[in-house]
């Protein structure tokens, strides 16, 4: 039938019974961390990212590397540097 294998068309039958997968990189903070970090930058924004990994896990206790910081803040449109005058 269709010229299809028999399990090609079962699989088209078949109701789906478990949800589908979720697409994309998993959140590693959760948005308190988040606003921690916001709040952190907000009164020292001369920080390093590394520094900023270290007064995260002085703070909550989970060890964020400084990829990840990078990447939750560019992805919130944080800015952590200030011009040079």
């Amino acid at each position: 039938m269709y010229e299809k294998h028999k399990q090609t068309i079962y699989r088209w039958i078949r109701p789906i019974t478990k949800p589908l997968q979720k697409r994309g990189v998993k959140l590693k903070m959760e948005e308190n961390v988040i606003n921690l970090l916001h709040s952190y930058i907000d009164t020292n924004n001369t920080k390093t990212l590394k520094e900023m990994s270290d007064y995260l896990f002085k703070e909550t206790g989970q060890l964020f590397s400084v990829p990840t910081i990078f990447r939750v803040l560019k992805k919130n449109k944080i800015t952590y540097k200030k011009g040079i005058k």
